[in-house]
């Protein structure tokens, strides 16, 4: 496994993930994590990752369904979440 560069700067990422096979549960991704250790041991902070589909659909979606990683983590500060609106 590569080793992090000698810097100061921290260097950030994001990923994106293309497969509808994903999104729909027919495959169950098996690269994120292995992804995120081999950038952290570049040094390189993993901030955010998508998953989109292979084609993008032209309707409006009518939902947004968000995760959030292992356990309860309470924001304080985060703006509540607005409930019936596009």
């Amino acid at each position: 496994m590569p080793t992090a560069p000698a810097s100061n700067e921290i260097v950030t990422a994001a990923l994106l993930v293309i497969g509808g096979k994903i999104l729909s549960g027919r495959t169950k991704d098996q690269n994120i994590g292995y992804i995120a250790e081999y950038l952290t041991a570049l040094g390189i902070d993993l901030k955010e990752v998508r998953v989109v589909g292979d084609a993008h659909p032209r309707e409006r979606l009518r939902g947004l369904f968000v995760e959030a990683g292992l356990g309860v983590e309470v924001h304080r500060d985060d703006p509540p979440l607005s409930r019936g609106r596009p």
